[in-house]
C-alpha cells in the first residue's frame, strides 16, 4: 500500500513536538511492514527559520519526504506562524499525488490539510483527517479559524472517510462539528516502549542539572506558549510553597517565556527553585521523566499530549488539567485531573508531593496503563483502518 501522510512539520523540525514525532514512528512501522510511505511537509524548522528557499525531496531510511516551500501571507505576533502557504502543492504534484493509495492528514486547519483534503476527492482517493486537538478554535486568530470553519473546515471533515480521534473528547468534538459517529474511530497516539525504556539513564538529569537525590523534581515538559498553560503551573508551585523541590521546565519557546519570567519576577519566588533547561530531546528526555517525582501537563487546550504518555511510560506519576483529553485514562489511576484553575493545582501539587504513599500507588499503575499507547497496537489499528477504506 502507498500510504501519504501529511503533516506541519517533520524531522528535522522536532521543535513542533507530538505530531512531527507520532508521524515518524509510524512511518518507520509501516514501512517495516512493507509499505511505502511518503510524507508532505512545510519546510518550516522552526517559528522563524526555513531548511531551504525552494521545494526538495529527501529519503531516510527509505521513507520519501517532501519538504514544500511555504510562505507566511501576512506578518504575524511573535510566536506564531499565521497563515502558511504552500504554493508548489496548488497543481505541481497532482500526479504523485494521485498514485498514493491512502491519504492521512494530521492536522486541520492549515493549507496542507486543506490542499490534500481538495485532492483526494478530486482524484477519488480516501482520505483520513487527525486533527490531533486542534478542533477547538482557540489561540492566535479566532475569528479566522472559525471564518475556516465555516466556509471549508466543516465540508472536509464531512466528507473525510473516517476521522481519528485521539480520545472520547475529541470524539464528542468532532460529533459538535457534524461528523457522523460511524466515520469516527478512536485511536491514541502510540510510542515504542522498549526502545524508551533502553535511552534511561537513571540519575543523568539529575547530576546534570545538580539536583540532589533528596530534592523532589516537579516536571513540564513542552513548549513554551499560553495553551501549555505555563504560567498556571509557576503560580501553583509558587503557592504551593513545597521544602527541597525544584519545578524544571523543558522546552522551546513558543513566544511565551519572556511573559512567565515576568510572573516569577513578580511572585518573588526565589529563581533557583525554578529551572529552564530549554529543548531536550532524545534519551536525555526520557531520562528527565523518570528522574522527575511528577509530571504536570496544565493546558487550557490539548489534544492528547505526548508528554503525559512518554511521563508514564517511564514510570512517573501525573498532574493533568481535564481540558488534556486524558481524564478517563489518568484520574485516580496513575495520576490527578484538576480544572484548568490555580487552586486545584496547588492541592494536587502538595498531595502527591508530600505524600509518598500517594505517589508510590500511582507509580505501581503507570506500567500497566502505559501498555494501552504501544505503537505495534496503534499500528496494527491502523493498518487495519487503511486497508479497509
Amino acid at each position: 500500500m502507498k500510504i501519504l501522510y501529511a503533516v506541519f512539520s517533520y524531522y528535522p523540525a522536532v521543535v513542533y513536538g507530538g505530531p512531527t514525532i507520532n508521524v515518524h514512528n509510524l512511518s518507520r512501522h509501516f514501512l517495516e511492514r512493507g509499505h511505502e510511505v511518503t510524507i508532505y511537509c512545510t519546510n518550516y524548522l522552526d517559528l522563524i527559520n526555513k531548511m531551504s528557499n525552494t521545494t526538495f525531496e529527501k529519503r531516510e531510511k527509505g521513507v520519501r519526504i517532501i519538504y514544500f516551500n511555504s510562505y507566511r501571507l501576512f506578518p504575524v505576533k511573535k510566536g506564531r506562524h499565521g497563515l502558511i502557504t504552500t504554493p508548489d502543492l496548488i497543481n505541481k504534484f497532482d500526479k504523485d499525488i494521485s498514485s498514493h493509495d491512502i491519504i492521512h492528514i494530521h492536522g486541520y486547519r492549515n493549507f496542507l490539510a486543506m490542499m490534500l483534503s481538495w485532492k483526494a476527492m478530486k482524484f477519488g482517493i480516501p482520505y483520513i483527517i487527525q486533527a490531533r486537538g486542534s478542533l477547538v478554535p482557540l489561540g492566535g486568530n479566532v475569528l479566522l479559524k472559525k471564518f475556516f470553519d465555516f466556509f471549508y473546515g466543516k465540508f472536509m471533515l464531512k466528507k473525510a472517510n473516517k476521522v481519528i480521534a485521539l480520545t472520547n473528547d475529541e470524539k464528542n468534538l468532532y460529533l459538535r462539528m457534524g461528523v457522523k459517529p460511524d466515520c469516527i474511530d478512536v485511536i491514541p497516539n502510540g510510542l515504542d516502549i522498549e526502545s524508551i525504556y533502553k535511552k534511561i539513564k537513571p540519575g543523568a538529569f539529575r547530576k546534570s542539572l545538580g539536583i540532589s537525590s533528596y530534592e523532589k523534581i516537579i516536571l513540564f515538559v513542552g513548549r513554551i506558549n499560553k495553551t501549555k498553560g505555563v504560567d498556571l503551573l509557576v503560580k501553583a508551585f509558587a503557592k504551593a510553597s513545597l521544602d527541597n523541590t525544584r519545578l524544571v521546565i523543558v522546552g522551546p519557546d513558543d513566544g511565551y517565556l519572556h511573559f512567565v519570567k515576568k510572573i516569577i519576577k513578580k511572585i518573588g519566588i526565589d529563581r533557583r527553585k525554578i529551572i529552564f533547561t530549554g529543548p531536550i530531546y532524545g534519551d536525555d528526555k526520557y531520562s528527565a521523566y523518570h528522574d522527575a517525582d511528577v509530571f504536570v501537563r496544565s493546558s487550557y487546550l490539548e489534544g492528547m499530549p505526548m508528554g503525559v504518555i512518554e511521563a508514564l511510560i517511564c514510570g512517573t506519576p501525573v498532574i493533568i488539567t481535564k481540558q488534556c483529553g486524558l481524564t478517563d485514562i489518568v484520574d485516580k489511576k496513575v495520576g490527578v485531573v484538576v480544572e484548568y484553575d490555580e487552586k486545584m493545582l496547588t492541592v494536587a501539587l502538595k498531595k502527591i508531593i508530600e505524600n509518598d504513599s500517594f505517589r508510590n500507588y500511582y507509580i505501581e499503575k503507570t506500567k500497566e496503563i502505559s501498555k494501552n499507547f504501544d505503537i505495534n497496537n496503534v499500528v496494527d489499528r491502523l493498518e487495519k483502518l487503511y486497508f479497509s477504506l
